[in-house]
């Protein structure tokens, strides 16, 4: 009997783990060439990379990609193209868009327009881009406190109660984690014993 029981809670627990909902995950993806040491980052953190069909839905979007001349779009309102207008729209939306600074082509850039490039870097800062360096997303994930989980379930059978040794007139306390198979129901009943069931402490 044991033994069956034993078995019981098992297929029960299994069950439960199937159905209870699980959290959805955050979502993340790239404008530009995807970077692996990037993608262990955000998945360290719970995020899930998507492919980026549209940028409108993930919580973040990193762009490991960036002409100069289209910073400076950005900055004066002016996309010449979906992918600008997209980061712009996420801006006004005041979600985050991640730049990564060793992806900004600066190879060719004139000193003399040094100050306009940097210009557009404070004024999409002041909107909300971070400006990240590859050495950002080297760092560990911080241990955080686990969220709460959802109490293991309880089966209680027939035998259960009757270890129990409860009279008639006397009260079963159960409390919503627990799962009282139909026999134990049944047996509480002819027992005349009474069922109360009791917020979880």
């Amino acid at each position: 009997m044991e033994q069956l029981e034993k078995l019981i809670q098992l297929v029960t627990d299994r069950v439960m783990a199937e159905i209870e909902p699980q959290p959805d995950k955050e979502q993340f993806t790239f404008v530009g060439k995807a970077k692996d040491y990037i993608s262990r980052y955000y998945e360290e953190r719970g995020f899930q990379q998507v492919a980026p069909m549209e940028l409108s839905t993930p919580e973040v979007v990193i762009v490991t990609e960036l002409e100069l001349y289209q910073m400076t779009r950005l900055a004066g309102l002016m996309p010449m193209n979906e992918m600008e207008e997209a980061l712009l729209n996420r801006l006004m939306q005041q979600k985050t868009v991640v730049v990564l600074e060793e992806g900004i082509e600066k190879a060719f850039m004139p000193k003399s327009m040094q100050a306009a490039f940097e210009k557009a870097k404070v004024e999409l800062r002041k909107w909300g881009v971070q400006f990240k360096q590859e050495s950002a997303f080297h760092h560990p994930a911080v241990t955080q406190t686990a969220p709460t989980t959802q109490k293991k379930k309880e089966l209680i059978t027939a035998a259960k109660i009757q270890n129990k040794k409860l009279s008639a007139g006397d009260t079963f306390y159960a409390t919503p984690d627990m799962i009282i198979t139909a026999l134990a129901k049944d047996y509480l009943r002819e027992q005349n014993i009474q069922l109360e069931v009791r917020d979880a402490e």
